[in-house]
């Protein structure tokens, strides 16, 4: 159907015909009925368009909202820039994507490139913009190619359509799910944890926002969105927010088989590593205290999980050098004497996970990137015993450029309804409890008898029967290099890809010993893309669960005014829960105490108030800490899978010496 065109257009300069044409263009997607007489004078014609731009984005920000909206027609001002670049009027290109299966609209991603050689409409340079089923994008006639992608399941979708001046071209699309990847009837479903809004280098073609954030992600295929702190800086969720207001427009934006919650992120302090919190009360979690301005991770997971939280350590083995001074120092002055002659720190290093561990505070996930340094640091945590499962993270902010993706599954207690959205906290159960896999391309899977990842079975050497898979995606090169069956951390079978989109392995295995299990799975020319799952344990005779150190403490109680020793009792919390307690003498007002180093000491005595202290910054432990940051040993992050790494913090934490002073009541 022809767009309308007034008489007078024949009549009108190139600039003029460009100018009306794309006013009427725009007028068929719902714009209004704004005249193009570009016979007016240029501030006229002007004045019209600025308004027609500002209506445009006003009606795809509220399309938006819903999951229908069209963010390609919306930026007035890039569909101008196109047209003018012809003489000829202005064509329109219109879709719909629908799921093969049922034919339901299916939000997906959509790149054109134009008859001008433009990517028409495109909020991302090289990606093109996403839809939530229907798109109407204005473009250069001539001969457009277009690709409709809905996340690494499904099928893409290519075809060239030639689109005439002033008249309007229609695509229809219908992608599907290969029924080998509907893991959903499996119960596993598609998560991308930590994506927040903004910060970085902004490369957006629109603002950056939730709700643009919120149908990527549906595009992308993804089923449940963590969206990090995009009301705030870094360590400061919720300054621009209170929590209810978060979670009412994350709800909002929420059905139709898709769930988007604040993830809330922690300090990020770069000498203790990157933290995020999902779940339970979440935002007051991420907002730990500790004195000049340094907030260690454990603070976070000690204020999450007895909300009932998990708490994901990002950025394990990254190691990325910085310079201490203008990186660091000069955005945190009061952090001056901690790199008082450090040349070089590393971030997106997990510096502080030796104290963690130590303490037996350990974050409830750790988010590897698939990098082999990661999947060492990960396998040494294991290897000592500690049942810690992984989710995959991809740094970076979606105004910088990365996409929300399901790099994450999570294994439900029940496959969901169809339409049905996964709830937060059947996530966050999930990842407490193992039931993860993560990939950067192909897809694996493990079952030991009936139990998948996360389970705990006896080693007592009854024969179990292994089944592990692996699927490739629907990516270009996405066929399987090779499938293998880990056991505490080395290969023990190896199977061939051979090119081949599935793999199924079946073996037997008596386990007679406390091992760990993994199925992992490569894909790509070189095998660069990976997928693994979080492991099946087995607990052999005799097993005992790690022992956290236990820090002796030492020190007085005295009043904060007179020095006086006062009788008080010292007790030690952790997780929420008194975990020690000790008599200070009267006479002496001496105290010893054994706790966890991550414990909190208070001290009571009657008349006084109450007086805290954290163990933590009275261990050698910050001393370490400091010289895995600064690369002291000069191995980068691959210290942090050594073993004599965390025996070096194991005695940092030996002892403390702690003098409690009580102000007197008023």
């Amino acid at each position: 159907m022809p767009v309308r065109e007034s008489t007078a257009a024949r009549h009108r300069t190139p600039a003029a015909t460009a100018l009306a044409a794309i006013i009427a263009a725009l007028a068929t997607v719902g714009c209004g009925d704004v005249a193009a007489d570009a016979e007016s004078d240029p501030e006229e014609v002007a004045r019209r368009l600025k308004a027609l731009q500002a209506r445009a984005r006003e009606r795809t920000d509220a399309k938006a909202n819903t999951g229908e909206g069209d963010i390609g027609a919306a930026p007035a001002r890039d569909a101008l820039r196109d047209a003018t670049l012809s003489d000829d009027p202005a064509g329109l290109l219109e879709g719909v994507v629908r799921r093969a299966e049922d034919g339901a609209p299916l939000p997906s991603r959509v790149w054109i490139e134009d008859g001008g050689g433009t990517e028409a409409g495109a909020v991302l340079s090289g990606v093109g913009f996403w839809s939530g089923g229907r798109f109407s994008v204005p473009v250069i006639p001539g001969r457009a190619r277009v690709e409709v992608s809905a996340g690494r399941r499904r099928s893409v979708f290519y075809q060239a359509s030639i689109v005439r001046p002033g008249r309007r071209a229609r695509v229809r699309v219908d992608i599907r799910r290969p029924p080998a990847l509907r893991f959903e009837s499996r119960g596993w479903v598609g998560a991308d944890l930590f994506r927040p809004v903004g910060g970085g280098a902004d490369r957006l073609r629109r603002p950056a926002s939730l709700e643009l954030l919120a149908l990527a992600a549906r595009g992308e295929g993804v089923a449940f969105l963590g969206a990090g702190a995009p009301w705030g800086g870094a360590g400061d969720a919720g300054a621009s927010a209170d929590r209810r207001t978060i979670l009412r427009g994350c709800a909002a934006l929420s059905g139709n088989g898709f769930t988007v919650a604040p993830s809330w992120r922690g300090r990020d302090m770069p000498c203790y590593g990157r933290i995020c919190v999902l779940g339970g009360k979440g935002m007051g979690a991420s907002r730990a205290q500790g004195p000049d301005a340094l907030s260690p991770n454990f603070l976070a997971i000690e204020r999450a999980r007895p909300g009932g939280a998990v708490a994901i350590l990002r950025g394990i083995a990254g190691g990325r050098e910085m310079d201490p001074r203008s990186e660091i120092v000069a955005l945190r002055p009061g952090l001056a004497d901690l790199y008082r002659g450090a040349s070089v720190a590393l971030g997106e290093t997990a510096s502080e996970l030796p104290f963690d561990v130590a303490a037996g505070v350990l974050p409830d996930a750790v988010a590897l990137s698939g990098s082999a340094a990661d999947e060492a640091v990960w396998f040494q945590l294991l290897s000592m015993g500690h049942r810690i499962p992984s989710v995959h993270a991809v740094e970076g902010s979606f105004a910088s450029g990365v996409l929300p993706t399901e790099r994450t599954f999570v294994g439900l207690p029940k496959a969901p309804a169809p339409g049905e959205a996964p709830t937060v906290d059947a996530i966050v159960d999930a990842i407490r409890a193992g039931r993860t896999m993560c990939s950067t391309g192909p897809f694996t899977f493990l079952r030991v008898d009936d139990g998948g990842p996360g389970s705990v079975l006896k080693g007592d050497g009854k024969p179990r029967t292994v089944i592990f898979e692996a699927y490739s995606s629907t990516e270009r090169d996405g066929e399987i290099t090779a499938l293998e069956l880990v056991r505490n951390g080395k290969t023990i079978r190896r199977e061939p890809g051979q090119g081949r989109s599935f793999i199924a392995a079946k073996t037997v295995i008596p386990e007679n010993e406390t091992a760990w299990y993994i199925a992992r799975a490569r894909a790509g020319p070189r095998g660069e893309a990976v997928a693994w799952t979080s492991p099946v344990y087995f607990e052999g005779p005799g097993y005992a669960p790690p022992v956290p150190v236990a820090t002796l403490v030492r020190g007085r109680v005295t009043d904060a005014r007179t020095g006086k020793p006062l009788k008080a009792t010292v007790s030690a919390r952790l997780l929420g829960r008194e975990t020690a307690s000790a008599e200070s003498d009267p006479v002496t007002g001496k105290y010893v105490i054994k706790c966890s180093p991550a414990a909190l000491l208070t001290a009571s005595a009657p008349g006084c108030l109450p007086g805290t202290d954290r163990v933590f910054f009275h261990t050698r432990a910050m001393r370490e800490i400091m010289a895995i940051h600064t690369n002291a040993s000069g191995r980068r992050a691959s210290v942090l899978a050594e073993e004599a790494t965390y025996e070096r913090m194991r005695l940092a934490c030996a002892e403390a010496k702690i003098n409690l002073r009580l102000a007197r009541q008023e």
